[in-house]
């Protein structure tokens, strides 16, 4: 048993045409970051990370949220990240690598729910991540009052200077506009599952 840091990757169905050159992209990109293959389906592959690797895992982690391959209409990878400790499927040869416990459960179980583009985190590898997702979206630890998330691009120039937001006190708005900070950011989300202790988990 060793503990890891485990990232699922799902291919939406409709995209699985592109699987496996596409997996073999991601399984070096993976592999050069010091990652291991521990598990594969026709659908999902996971990699598992070491427990100190968390810079790693973010570089890892963001070029999948924005990963579209290059073929036209291809689809985002859907991702979860788990950690824990896994056991190998044999403790040499060939299959060594492959491996199986509660970190590849739950990430699987999170790259299920998350859509094309997102990568859910489980709880278990929050703490750990907690300072470095703080930078992935330019604010560092700052926490502004309110965001607002674009599921498409668009046109940054566009929207700079024509959105104002308005303080409400005691019922009455205020003249003076709230400072708009627009600028494009990567989102790492925390799924409401994540927060669960259980997952079916004896």
């Amino acid at each position: 048993m060793a503990e890891k840091i485990v990232v699922c990757c799902r291919m939406l169905g409709r995209g699985a045409r592109d699987y496996l050159p596409r997996a073999r992209v991601l399984t070096q990109r993976a592999e050069a970051l010091g990652a291991s293959l521990v598990s594969w389906s026709a659908l999902t592959f996971a990699f598992a990370f070491e427990p100190d690797a968390t810079e790693e895992v973010i570089d890892f982690a963001t070029h999948l949220a924005h990963d579209a391959g290059e073929t036209a209409g291809a689809q985002k990878w859907a991702c979860g990240i788990g950690q824990g400790d896994l056991e190998p499927f044999a403790p040499t040869g060939a299959r060594s690598e492959l491996a199986w416990g509660e970190p590849l459960v739950v990430a699987v179980t999170l790259s299920r729910i998350a859509r094309g583009g997102e990568v859910l985190l489980h709880a278990s590898v929050k703490a750990a991540l907690h300072g470095l997702l703080n930078t992935l979206d330019g604010f560092g630890d700052y926490e502004s009052a309110i965001q607002v998330t674009f599921s498409e691009d668009f046109d940054m120039a566009s929207a700079s200077g024509n959105v104002a937001l308005f303080e409400v006190k005691n019922g009455s708005i205020q003249s003076t506009p709230v400072p708009v900070v627009m600028q494009k950011a990567t989102m790492l989300r925390q799924s409401a599952l994540a927060l669960s202790a259980s997952l079916a988990w004896p």
